[in-house]
């Protein structure tokens, strides 16, 4: 039973080291996938949260009312805040934007209308939930219309799945390549020793026994192409938020820790499960079989 000490033979351990390479850069590139959809989360949600609808009043209504529609906004879970916009204020901003004067080619008269400008939390900017807050705030003969760009929501929320469609994609090709990386590293180690492996079969040793070795080789593999594709995300990390200081929030955000524990877990996982059927595979077969 000596020949079932160590997990890396000398013969099978340049496989294992190369295939230890190629695991860690694919584990990397997967963790390069999941931390840009992150980054790319985080610009969506920020510009979500940005975005302002403007609930335009009509004219004539009085104080009292307006401030009863803006104290039933406050109170809709769906909104972060309320900023009233008299028409004034809404004529001045409009010159300080565009830098036109509407006022030199129709006098005095002021065509904006007063209105309650909202930004909405990040989950309630979709064309459904603005869609039913519309209905509601039509109900009120206060409310004239609400300002808002829904075509432009809609191609965000359209583009978003995409997106995440096409992450889970490329996530499960990733960890399809990892799989049989190490399902055949495992496989020529098998291969390797696969007399000695008939020799303990004939006196007695149990398939557990000799399957071990290899399980342990192939979880060693995935555990390590882990911890290395971490470590790399991390050192990229640096130069990547020196380059993009507004992403230092996502980097301190419990999200970004699950990323290096998902590409541990993952590779570990994945080895255990590819070696154990690389090795299941010899265990069944006769000595003609796999020679």
């Amino acid at each position: 039973m000596e020949t079932n000490k160590g997990y890396i033979q000398p013969k099978t351990r340049k496989t294992f080291f190369t295939s230890l390479f190629s695991i860690s850069l694919v584990l990397f590139f997967l963790g390069i996938c999941m931390m840009a959809a992150m980054a790319g989360k985080l610009v969506v949600d920020t510009a979500k949260e940005e975005l302002e609808l403007k609930v335009l009043i009509a004219d004539d209504t009085p104080d009292h009312e307006i401030q009863m529609i803006r104290a039933q906004l406050i109170r809709h879970p769906g909104i972060n805040s309320v900023r009233f916009l008299s028409k004034e204020a809404a004529g001045q901003e409009f010159v300080e934007t565009t830098g036109d004067d509407f006022r030199e080619a129709i006098g005095h008269f002021n065509p904006f209308m007063a209105s309650l400008n909202l930004r909405l939390k990040k989950e309630y900017v979709t064309r459904d939930s603005i869609l039913k807050l519309q209905t509601v705030l039509l109900q009120n003969p206060a409310v004239a219309e609400l300002d808002y760009p829904i075509e432009l929501i809609a191609r965000v929320d359209e583009n978003t799945h995409v997106l995440a469609q096409i992450g889970l994609l490329i996530g499960c090709i990733v960890m399809a390549i990892t799989y049989f990386l190490i399902y055949g590293t495992v496989r020529l180690s098998v291969y390797s020793r696969r007399l000695i492996i008939r020799t303990m079969q004939l006196i007695g040793a149990t398939p557990g026994f000799i399957r071990r070795p290899f399980v342990m080789s192939g979880v060693l593999q995935g555990l390590l192409g882990g911890i290395i594709a971490s470590v790399l995300l991390i050192l990229g990390q640096v130069g990547i938020t020196q380059q993009f200081p507004f992403l230092q929030s996502l980097w301190l955000q419990y999200e970004i820790f699950s990323v290096y524990l998902f590409l541990v877990v993952t590779g570990t996982l994945l080895g255990w499960i590819s070696s154990r059927m690389a090795v299941n595979r010899f265990l069944h077969k006769r000595l003609d079989e796999i020679a």
